[in-house]
């Protein structure tokens, strides 16, 4: 009888530990779904709202121009919810071939959306992983949301290195400056890149611009595949 009932307590505590383990869970995917969304959808909007502002500014001077900037913002917008749909589905987007390809075209989507330059000095060597891509990508992505929102800044200059089986990233923009503190979106990178064993930092003053600083381990080969 005694035997039967530690056994009960046993399961009672199982059953309690499992149910936490449960919450906890969930808890996880819903800040993972609502990161998914306001970083697929952060830039963006923030670009549509651009445009839409500068069309307002255009309408009585130029209608044409302003007419560009509507079809622009429309255009984002569009954008905007086809990345919202494949956040809800939980779609993760997957590597490419040509990373450095990738970093050109985002740079081109954020100029052509906000006027936001970003200069890109990249001296990758080794091909990354599919999940690191993503990862450094979106840093790219909410970086910039960041300097425009927050900073007021035009460009950003953009390193990546490697160094002793790390790659470096550093973004620098010519923003306001001041404070350090991540939000959410900020935040929700950092969560990220930590998740694959990466460290992140800011560095800013008041005047001097906005700088994230972030590395992450380069994947190894483990029997003739990344690992």
């Amino acid at each position: 009888m005694l035997a039967t009932r530690r056994l009960e307590a046993a399961l009672d505590a199982l059953k309690a530990q499992t149910a936490q383990m449960e919450k906890l869970a969930a808890a996880a995917e819903r800040n993972r779904i609502a990161g998914e969304i306001h970083d697929a959808v952060g830039h963006t909007l923030t670009s549509a709202l651009i445009a839409i502002e500068a069309g307002e500014g255009l309408l009585l001077r130029d209608g044409a121009a302003a007419g560009e900037k509507f079809s622009l913002a429309k255009q984002q917008v569009r954008l905007g919810l086809d990345e919202i749909r494949r956040s809800v589905r939980g779609a993760r987007a997957g590597g490419t071939a040509d990373f450095a390809a990738a970093l050109a075209a985002l740079a081109r989507e954020i100029e052509n959306g906000s006027g936001f330059l970003i200069h890109i000095v990249s001296h990758l060597e080794t091909e990354l992983l599919p999940i690191q891509q993503n990862v450094l990508l979106r840093a790219i992505k909410e970086c910039a949301t960041n300097s425009i929102k927050h900073g007021g800044a035009k460009q950003a200059d953009l390193l990546l290195q490697e160094n002793r089986g790390l790659v470096h990233f550093t973004f620098s923009d010519d923003g306001a400056g001041g404070n350090t503190a991540f939000g959410f979106g900020l935040g929700s990178m950092a969560e990220r890149v930590r998740g694959l064993g990466g460290i992140v930092k800011a560095e800013s003053a008041p005047g001097e611009g906005f700088t994230v600083i972030l590395s992450l381990p380069i994947g190894m080969e483990r029997g003739g595949e990344k690992g």
